[in-house]
């Protein structure tokens, strides 16, 4: 691979983790990993989970929530050779807690990565917060259906995305 495809790569692998988890694919989350890899949850970093299998475990007993969508943003990646980067990327997180209500949340990751014979995987993921949960409010807009899920809402004044129907 080239530099520029290695960097795409690994920005692939950064959005990869956050659809997959918006979507709670969660063995494939932990495909992500390397076997001996270390996790840090941005909301518990007193407690690293050590290991792709534990890593899985740890996604397999969270409860399937609320619908949530990470942004990921901002990613930095540095090769510091031909098997091993760093980067991070910032994280926005929405969560729906009820029609018009949910939660917002910044932070982020810092990760050490490694190629591997199925490509670039997270040798270590280490989660981070700004601040804590920020309440928000959708505003009703009954003439758009598609409106009221949170990944295709326009602000107010400039018109939704074209339907697909």
């Amino acid at each position: 691979m080239t530099r520029s495809e290695d960097l795409r790569a690994i920005e692939q692998l950064q959005r990869a983790y956050a659809r997959l988890n918006d979507e709670a694919a969660w063995h494939q989350v932990a495909e992500l990993f390397t076997e001996d890899a270390t996790f840090i949850r941005p909301s518990d970093r007193e407690r690293p989970i050590v290991g792709r299998a534990a890593i899985l475990q740890s996604f397999l007993a969270r409860s399937q929530g609320s619908d949530r969508q990470h942004l990921v943003a901002n990613p930095e990646v540095e090769l510091l050779d031909e098997h091993h980067a760093r980067a991070s990327c910032h994280s926005i997180l929405l969560v729906r807690l009820g029609r018009r209500l949910g939660t917002v949340s910044m932070g982020g990751f810092m990760d050490r990565l490694t190629r591997t014979g199925d490509g670039w995987r997270f040798q270590s993921r280490a989660g981070f917060t700004f601040f804590d949960l920020v309440p928000y409010t959708t505003h009703e807009r009954p003439d758009n259906e598609a409106c009221n899920n949170f990944r295709s809402v326009a602000p107010p004044g400039h018109t939704s995305p074209p339907s697909s129907k």
